[in-house]
């Protein structure tokens, strides 16, 4: 499941690099949602804990049309 995350973080991390302008105040916005709570998972990790932030960033991918 780790690997899994980071394929995913890094996933949303390179779009990010190429996001066109008027996606910027949504990556925002997510980045603000996302980023404490990836923090938070590596430091404190539970199988729990990466499930819920594999359907968030599931999530995340579907609004923002991440493959």
């Amino acid at each position: 499941m780790k690997e899994q995350i980071a394929i995913m973080w890094e996933k949303y991390n390179n779009f990010k690099q190429t996001a066109e302008q008027h996606q910027f105040p949504t990556i925002f916005m997510y980045d603000m949602m996302l980023e404490p709570k990836y923090k938070d998972l590596q430091e404190n990790w539970t199988d729990e804990h990466a499930e819920i932030f594999i359907k968030g960033l599931n999530i995340v991918f579907n609004k923002l049309g991440i493959e």
